[in-house]
């Protein structure tokens, strides 16, 4: 039989879930995503980071690139063309090319003189673009990708 005390105690738990649930299904998304059209991918993106997943086994790549590869650029033009701009620091030689790029669903293609890239997109919030793929020639590695728009 309950006393009044785990009476009380009861309604005070299901009044608090009920209030949680309220709380939860009412909360503002402060962060909305934003949707992945080529109109909001347009822009140039700077590397922020860079790391390869193989057999289990994450590496962070971008603190082993060369100092000029660090401060490239990536411009994503919206008439679907892209510069790769050896910006800072400039390689020798320099690694600035030009290509074309769209948008497929949620993957990402590169392409231009080279080997065409695709990579899926993890996130994007219209400032930080993370997309993940098998980098060209690593097979069984996966790459995660972290650009920032300037």
């Amino acid at each position: 039989q309950q006393t009044p005390y785990m009476k009380i105690t009861l309604s005070c738990i299901v009044l608090f879930l009920f209030a949680l649930a309220i709380i939860v299904s009412c909360k503002k998304n402060d962060n909305p995503a934003t949707p992945l059209t080529e109109a909001n991918l347009a822009g140039t993106y700077a590397l922020k980071a860079l790391t390869w997943t193989y057999a289990g086994v994450t590496i962070n790549v971008y603190d082993s690139l060369d100092v000029c590869d660090k401060d490239n650029l990536l411009k994503l033009n919206t008439d679907k063309t892209l510069n790769f701009i050896d910006a800072g620091i400039v390689c020798n030689p320099s690694e600035s090319a030009n290509g074309v790029w769209a948008l497929h669903g949620d993957s990402l293609v590169l392409g231009g003189t080279g080997p065409i890239e695709s990579s899926k997109i993890k996130s994007f919030d219209g400032t930080t673009l993370v997309v993940t793929g098998t980098p060209s020639g690593q097979p069984g590695v996966t790459g995660v990708t972290t650009l920032k728009k300037q």
